[in-house]
């Protein structure tokens, strides 16, 4: 059974069109589905069976006449014939199969529509979340753009080495406005459990920045007062209380 067949038949709506209670959409949605495929169509064929086997015995008309007879025969004070109880029963069997199909049919529609709710849901929260860093993304930009023109922003470069050679960052610096941007134009390849952390040398002691996030091109760095350098190094995922020296990837000199 190909998935596209399995897909309607798990969804209740043949039982919903057997029964009469399908939409004007689903009439039109299974009736095209079976003239497209044969495999729906033995399926539909055997479900007709099936229902009619059931059918046949609350219509037999010899279980009708058998029905009355026991009705007539308990009027009289005598035992009523089996059939009757089995004409009872096939109607009770029809119903259950009608309300069993209905139930099955609606527990299907709602658990469906739980789950479409559930995936725009999810959809709606990376929209959003997705809006919100656009918006992170053009804020940054503007304040970047604002310190370019400033007269006393620095322009640090910073590449990487033999460690880290696709690194490509530039560092707006500005000591008046007390203002400090990073714009990564290109991050490097790095093991799943290693980070790009950014520090600062202040009277040589290095002093975290943070560390690098490979999904925002521009961010804003906290302004460091006094500080003498720029300081780019490997550090295991997550980042570290004190600079790896050995995996140091950049560095640059600031004026102060």
């Amino acid at each position: 059974m190909n998935q596209e067949v399995k897909k309607i038949v798990e969804s209740g709506i043949l039982e919903a069109y057997l029964l009469g209670f399908a939409t004007p959409l689903q009439i039109e949605q299974v009736e095209n589905s079976l003239k497209k495929h044969p495999e729906l169509r033995n399926h539909y064929a055997v479900m007709e069976t099936e229902f009619e086997k059931y059918a046949a015995l609350y219509t037999d008309p010899v279980l009708n006449n058998s029905n009355a007879s026991g009705i007539n025969a308990k009027a009289q004070g005598k035992v009523p014939n089996q059939n009757m109880f089995k004409g009872i029963t096939a109607a009770a069997v029809i119903l259950a199969l009608i309300s069993s199909s209905l139930l099955f049919f609606q527990w299907k529609q709602s658990k469906d529509l739980v789950a479409e709710k559930e995936a725009i849901s999810a959809k709606y929260t990376q929209l959003k979340t997705d809006c919100e860093n656009q918006n992170m993304q053009y804020a940054n930009l503007n304040q970047v753009q604002e310190i370019l023109k400033h007269p006393a922003t620095q322009k640090i470069l910073l590449v990487g080495n033999e460690r880290a050679p696709k690194l490509e960052t530039v560092a707006f610096w500005n000591n008046v406005a007390k203002k400090a941007h990073l714009n990564i134009a290109n991050f490097p390849a790095l093991p799943e459990d290693h980070c790009l952390q950014l520090w600062v040398d202040i009277h040589g002691e290095m002093i975290s920045l943070g560390v690098i996030p490979k999904e925002i091109r521009v961010i804003e760095l906290p302004y460091k007062l006094e500080a003498e350098s720029l300081n780019i190094t490997i550090e295991p995922l997550g980042g570290s209380d004190s600079p790896t020296v050995s995996r140091i990837v950049s560095s640059q000199p600031l004026s102060i």
